[in-house]
């Protein structure tokens, strides 16, 4: 797994810090959406994240990434965000597809194997680099039925004992028509 900085120091990774993550009040689907920088809307239903976490690893930006479900055949181009969030199959995230978070190349993964649809859920696993729930710390989900949705991140801990916290607020977007 490759991380963010190596175990020793604390890495801090700043862009579009101001950006508030409000999720889409229309079940239709946009012609064209209005997002932050990082995020664009794609062929796919995908989430727009806003990522607040601070410790031995600071990050703020936004990033586009794609849900997954316990289907992998779930996200097409006819998956709204309604549908995502009342899947009963999982729900989980990877990183950006080209690796890159705020400009740093880094492996993250959260999933919540037991979703059964809007709630709060623990998650089932949980990591940003080198912080992961397996060393210590929790993470839980929270999706709302629009498919927006917060994790919010506590302690999770490095191989060294670096710890972080904060949340990734994400708004569900629709695939271009």
């Amino acid at each position: 797994m490759m991380a963010l900085g190596g175990c020793a120091g604390k890495v801090s990774v700043a862009q579009n810090p101001t950006w508030d993550a409000t999720a889409p009040t229309s079940s239709e689907k946009p012609a064209a959406v209005d997002l932050p920088t990082g995020c664009e809307q794609q062929n796919v239903m995908s989430l727009c994240q806003t990522y607040d976490v601070s410790g031995g690893m600071a990050v703020q930006t936004n990033v586009t990434v794609y849900a997954e479900t316990g289907n992998p055949n779930a996200n097409t181009e006819s998956t709204t965000c309604e549908k995502l969030a009342n899947n009963t199959e999982g729900f989980a995230f990877g990183g950006p597809q080209d690796g890159m978070l705020a400009g740093q190349s880094t492996q993250l993964y959260f999933s919540a194997p037991d979703y059964k649809g809007p709630g709060q859920y623990p998650a089932g696993g949980a990591y940003i680099g080198e912080f992961q729930k397996d060393n210590g710390g929790s993470a839980t989900f929270e999706v709302k039925p629009d498919g927006s949705g917060v994790v919010t991140i506590s302690g999770l801990q490095s191989h060294a004992g670096d710890k972080i916290d904060g949340t990734i607020k994400w708004t569900c977007v629709e695939a271009k028509k």
